[in-house]
């Protein structure tokens, strides 16, 4: 599946010409892919909701017989046609979609900076260490605020990698390079960045197991920084707001049901409000989105800001369906008296 991820976003390239908005489009793709099934989710969720003051009655009707209990409420859940797994399968399949985009976008940063970086140390072992800085500063795959969407949208990353992990990324993209006796290309490499990109102005420091870099002058901060670590921030906010949309929307239950019990039971059928989503997910969010590419951090913010706007609309969709099944079931009691 990642070869597949891999050749879609690359064919996506072909016509763009930019690998920041072919991230954003091949996102908008998964989630057009998966918006019928999302749907059907979150109208699962809504109708696990509304049966759980039925549940709850079976419950206390049945709480010393375990067996019973199961059994009546498999056939309410079969009598409503409901399927209490499958609010859990579209998010379980958003992660694995998740899981082969990192793997994709690995791949492609790893093949792209791998074939620019093995370009740029033939270079300069060509130039050699009196000609290092005579040697062109390289074009770099930009996107909006960020300078290279191959490293991270983070203003402690500089533009270039470090040599060992400039290496490590020639070597993985399958590139040998001949260095002659007595070269130190390391030094060189550490002078040509130092010289373009400002990488001595940066400072690294270790916060219990995390490395954590920062720019020492302002002028590193504006002009060599890679990015403004604005998409980290917005995919842990958003992750944030995406759970309290979800929340929402299981507050939207039949009037008949609307009671605290209830709707406490209802939320708890959400897996969005589990601890994990509520205070794992967006550290997580934050922590991966800072620490590896940009390329993957523009696909988990766009997609938050498509599942938000999407949540959004179905929030307001069942709120009218709610308040028409409200006036037609006065209207009917009107009719009886």
């Amino acid at each position: 599946m990642t070869s597949i991820f891999e050749s879609v976003l690359n064919g996506i390239y072909s016509f763009v010409g930019n690998y920041g908005w072919s991230v954003v489009i091949f996102t908008l793709l998964v989630r057009l892919v998966l918006l019928p099934l999302d749907v059907k989710s979150r109208k699962s969720m809504r109708a696990m909701s509304k049966v759980q003051p039925k549940a709850m009655e079976l419950q206390k009707k049945y709480a010393n017989d375990k067996d019973k209990l199961n059994r009546k409420i498999s056939e309410l859940y079969k009598k409503e046609h409901v399927n209490p797994l499958m609010g859990c399968l579209p998010m379980l399949l958003q992660l694995v979609v998740l899981f082969i985009m990192f793997g994709a976008m690995r791949n492609i940063a790893t093949a792209k900076t791998g074939e620019m970086l093995f370009g740029l140390m033939n270079r300069l072992i060509e130039a050699g260490p009196d000609g290092v800085k005579d040697v062109a500063p390289v074009a770099t795959e930009s996107f909006l605020w960020i300078r290279n969407i191959f490293q991270p949208d983070n203003f402690g990353s500089t533009i270039l990698p470090s040599f060992t992990a400039a290496k490590t990324a020639v070597e993985a993209a399958g590139h040998t390079l001949v260095i002659p006796e007595g070269m130190d290309l390391a030094a060189m490499y550490t002078q040509y960045i130092n010289l373009n990109y400002g990488a001595n102005l940066f400072q690294t420091i270790r916060v219990l197991f995390i490395n954590i870099s920062y720019p020492t002058t302002w002028a590193a901060f504006t002009q060599y920084a890679n990015g403004l670590f604005i998409l980290p921030l917005f995919a842990a906010l958003s992750q944030v707001f995406m759970t309290k949309v979800s929340s929402a929307q299981q507050t939207q239950m039949q009037p008949g049901a609307a009671n605290d019990a209830a709707a406490a039971a209802a939320a708890q059928q959400n897996p969005m409000n589990s601890a994990m989503m509520k205070w794992f997910f967006p550290l997580f969010s934050l922590y991966i989105c800072a620490g590896y590419t940009s390329a993957f951090a523009v696909y988990w913010a766009v997609g938050n800001i498509f599942v938000i706007a999407q949540q959004l609309v179905m929030n307001m969709i069942f709120a009218r369906q709610d308040r028409l099944a409200a006036q037609n079931a006065s209207a009917d009691e009107d009719d009886d008296i």
